[in-house]
């Protein structure tokens, strides 16, 4: 288990399906009741879903309505865009949210929406980023023999997928191997997890909206009994569970259309038990 450390929470904003409206009511909310981050998919179409915003264009219209909260992607296809372009997107992010942006990155898995090679020579790269040395690198997946050895080379945080919140200690105890063998702290690495929330004062309520966002976004729920669903207490204690495996921070869904009722009851019942 990793050292003491301020346990963080991100939330996902609507985007699949969703109107610009319903996307600045939610990062308002977070913006302003204590939510730490959020976070966007890098999809151009839907995943068994209505298509979703682009997730730059949604994030750079957060960026200048929000003051306080990270601004993250989970996670952009390293061959959706040519590096240098994505680079210059990246400091110029960084630079309309001062210094909010965490570049959340991985390798992609969706066949249709993939296209294109490209190179890149004596590109610049101006400005230079808010937060020195860069804004913090996040990569996201699971594999063990490849992304986790990039993770211990290149990464600020990781982000363990959904489903696969249950191997968490086993995902750990590889990551602290690549760690050691090139010569990083692994205690320097922020440990992110993918997940679902469901909130509700009574338990009927907590299990009837459960069971919706496992209906909805099941594929995010690796551990059910990991997840941040339930009553606040509940939730608290799973957190807590989560926390002793290592986990640092979440990235919580509480489903495509959730409106600002969840993330405020969250924000006001959960958060602070981790403060």
């Amino acid at each position: 288990m990793m050292g003491a450390r301020t346990v963080k929470f991100g939330l996902t904003l609507p985007q699949f399906g969703a109107s610009w409206s319903e996307v600045e009511e939610i990062a308002l909310l977070a913006d302003e009741v204590g939510w730490d981050s959020v976070w966007v998919a890098d999809h151009f179409l839907g995943v068994g879903s209505d298509d979703p915003l682009e997730a730059w264009t949604e994030m750079s219209a957060v960026a200048a309505i929000t003051r306080r909260v990270e601004l993250g992607f989970l996670v952009l296809c390293n061959s959706y865009r040519p590096p240098a372009l994505l680079a210059k997107m990246a400091t110029t992010l960084d630079a309309v949210s001062r210094g909010r942006l965490i570049l959340g990155y991985g390798a992609g898995w969706f066949v249709q929406e993939y296209e294109a090679y490209y190179r890149v020579e004596n590109a610049r790269c101006l400005p230079r980023p808010t937060r020195k040395p860069h804004p913090p690198i996040l990569i996201g997946g699971a594999g063990e023999k490849v992304l986790l050895g990039l993770v211990a080379r290149y990464a600020d945080i990781w982000n363990n997928p959904g489903a696969f919140h249950r191997e968490i200690g086993s995902k750990l105890e590889v990551l602290r191997g690549h760690c050691q063998r090139v010569g990083r702290n692994f205690d320097e690495i922020e440990i992110s997890q993918q997940t679902v929330g469901a909130i509700g004062l009574s338990r009927d309520e907590a299990r009837r909206r459960t069971e919706e966002v496992h209906q909805e976004i099941g594929f995010l729920t690796g551990a059910p009994e990991l997840c941040p669903t339930g009553t606040p207490e509940e939730i608290i204690s799973r957190l807590r569970e989560s926390v002793r495996r290592g986990i640092s921070s979440f990235i919580i869904s509480f489903g495509r259309h959730a409106g600002a009722e969840s993330p405020r009851l969250f924000a006001r019942e959960v958060i602070p038990a981790f403060r």
